[in-house]
């Protein structure tokens, strides 16, 4: 088959130029900028141009700061839980294959975490006890750990037509669209769920700021820029 052929060509021709991008990033110490565009375009392109399909420069671009960003925001997030960042994106896919997103949990997860501050809380009490928990069984063991054990807690209290209101009173009202994250959780672990190393992470949140100061320097001097054109105008 041509088209498979053709596709083929393009994986290998894209492998050895990224590799050949690579291996030249690493000697000339390189960072984002345009040889990094020139480096991914080409070999996307050997891949995409082998479908037919184009695009430009600025596409790549886009597409690669709209991956840089959202790993940043992940870091985030397990700098806000003291988690990995591994463990926040097999949350995230979790979340997504569930219907929703690593946003909704995180906000579960904080609200959790301050019930599990307040220990004479009667209605937390009541609730741990519904799913046969207790504040010991979740406290200090990071979000993946503890959507882990919710999961299995929740599950079994279905059985008897019981732990949605317990689950609320615990992770917020808007505890149901996280229902069918905690009923797959199990099953979904399974999953060879693709992640970055927290090394990778680290170095994505670095590029993020760097790419955030630019942005806003370039602002900065868009609207300094702005201010000398009115004043010519006006003049």
């Amino acid at each position: 088959n041509l088209k498979i052929a053709g596709l083929q060509q393009g994986l290998e021709k894209a492998r050895s130029e990224m590799d050949a991008f690579k291996k030249h990033a690493k000697t000339s110490g390189q960072g984002i900028g345009s040889d990094l565009g020139s480096g991914i375009k080409s070999g996307l392109g050997s891949v995409m141009g082998a479908l037919g399909v184009g695009f430009g420069l600025s596409e790549v671009l886009g597409a690669l700061r709209s991956a840089i960003t959202d790993f940043a925001h992940i870091g985030d997030i397990a700098d806000r839980f003291d988690t990995t960042g591994e463990s926040i994106q097999r949350l995230a896919y979790h979340a997504k294959l569930a219907g929703t997103d690593i946003d909704t949990v995180a906000s579960a997860m904080g609200k959790l975490a301050k019930k599990l501050e307040d220990v004479d809380d009667v209605n937390v009490a009541a609730a741990l006890a519904e799913l046969k928990l207790s504040a010991v069984d979740l406290a200090g063991i990071g979000p993946e750990r503890q959507i882990e054990k919710l999961s299995i807690a929740f599950k079994d209290a279905q059985i008897s037509g019981r732990g949605v209101a317990a689950s609320t009173e615990l992770l917020g009202k808007g505890f149901g669209v996280l229902i069918p994250m905690l009923r797959e959780y199990e099953e979904v672990a399974k999953h060879d769920i693709p992640v970055i190393s927290d090394s990778s992470l680290a170095k994505l949140k670095e590029a993020d700021d760097r790419l955030a100061a630019l942005t806003i320097r370039t602002k900065v001097f868009a609207g300094e820029l702005a201010e000398v054109a009115t004043n010519t105008f006006d003049g």
